[in-house]
């Protein structure tokens, strides 16, 4: 390790180097002062560094502070003066605007830009606006007078130039369209009633059904490309039902039927025409429960399948409760007088007071005989046919 006299030798620091306890102080003196005037400037600049980036940050801070808040000033006046506007004419707004501009006391360059802007945009408009009355005053003046005068009149105003402004020009073709399919449907209606006029009511029952067909496709959708198609269709659509009623028809399951058809076809859903055999016994007695109903029998009921005692229902008609057999015979097969018999037995189990017996077929003379001295109502196939046709399809109907 090299002690102060090696030290002094090597940098030639004679207090050191002889080893004088005065010159070695005096060289530790020289020593740290060369020291300290070689590190101190360092510091000083250090320091004035460090004083300088913290000056330039607060400013930065302060500055992007102050623009922030400005910037919220500035929005709650454009803000305010919207909501001031709100509610008044074109002329008072801008009146309003003006008066600001003139009237600010610190000028802000970016209000009364945008003051500036919002005038143009009012004057703006405000031409629109008028124009737009002046529009809707035509058309109002227009639609006074007959459909062909309209579309002349209509097809002239485009090329006028002041309706080439905004959306105009889109306005008054929407007001055409809307015209042409308004002349379109009434010309259409004229020649619809004439030649329903000429063919007459049967002939123009058909007329009109081939009509709406051919104003569907294929797939039965709406051909839209026909002008005016969904008004025709409604046009059409009433003016059958109209028809029809008038022919005195009936609206069945969405199709018009004579009141022959009509019979016809319900006859066939409630099984006349095969008189009864293509449904089975329990079905039969369900359907001749719906035709009691239709007649004004209260408390309906089947009886259970097995054990009976030959009563099939129980209804109750004014004061009297009656004991009811079902047969489903074919045309070969008659009712005799112990089957009207075992009804009349049965009364007392269900403590009826009537009997009626129904039947698909016919009666016996001798089972006639007997229902008449045991007072038993009784309805053959052809009685049962009559109360089905008068309560279940005329009155349903109300076919006379």
């Amino acid at each position: 390790m090299m002690n102060w006299n090696e030290f002094g030798v090597k940098y030639n620091i004679p207090g050191l180097k002889e080893g004088s306890t005065l010159l070695r102080i005096l060289g530790y003196i020289l020593l740290t002062s060369m020291v300290i005037l070689f590190f101190v400037p360092f510091g000083f600049v250090l320091i004035f560094l460090l004083m300088f980036f913290s000056d330039m940050f607060n400013f930065k801070s302060e500055l992007i502070y102050l623009l922030s808040d400005k910037k919220i000033l500035f929005n709650k006046k454009i803000k305010d003066t919207e909501n001031y506007l709100q509610e008044k004419d074109f002329d008072k707004q801008i009146s309003t605007l003006k008066n600001l501009i003139k009237n600010e006391r610190m000028p802000d360059a970016e209000f009364i830009k945008w003051c500036n802007f919002k005038i143009d945009f009012i004057n703006k408009q405000k031409q629109l606006y008028t124009i737009k009355n002046k529009l809707g005053t035509k058309l109002k003046e227009i639609g006074e007078i007959d459909k062909e005068s309209q579309l002349k009149i209509l097809r002239k105003m485009l090329n006028e130039k002041i309706y080439n402004e905004g959306s105009f020009k889109d306005d008054i073709n929407k007001e055409i369209i809307k015209v042409e399919k308004e002349l379109d449907l009434d010309n259409f209606k004229r020649r619809i009633d004439a030649t329903i006029k000429s063919k007459g009511l049967d002939d123009g029952i058909h007329y009109i059904k081939k009509q709406i067909k051919d104003l569907y496709k294929d797939d039965g959708k709406i051909k839209n490309e026909i002008l005016s198609v969904n008004q025709k269709i409604d046009f059409l659509k009433l003016a059958y039902e109209n028809l029809n009623k008038k022919a005195g028809n009936i609206l069945h399951e969405d199709e018009w039927y004579s009141k022959k058809e009509y019979e016809h076809i319900m006859e066939q859903e409630l099984h006349l025409d095969k008189n009864f055999m293509d449904i089975g016994h329990f079905e039969f007695e369900e359907f001749i429960k719906e035709v009691l109903e239709k007649m004004g029998y209260k408390y309906i009921k089947v009886t259970k399948k097995t054990g009976d005692y030959g009563v099939d229902l129980l209804a109750n008609r004014g004061k009297s409760k009656y004991a009811i057999q079902v047969k489903r015979y074919d045309q070969k097969t008659m009712v005799g007088s112990p089957d009207v018999q075992n009804l009349h037995g049965a009364m007392a189990y269900y403590e009826a007071t009537k009997a009626l017996f129904i039947t698909t077929s016919r009666f016996s003379s001798n089972a006639l005989t007997v229902a008449r001295k045991l007072k038993i109502e009784c309805w053959d196939g052809e009685d049962l046919k009559e109360n089905i046709r008068k309560y279940m399809i005329k009155s349903s109907s109300n076919i006379d």
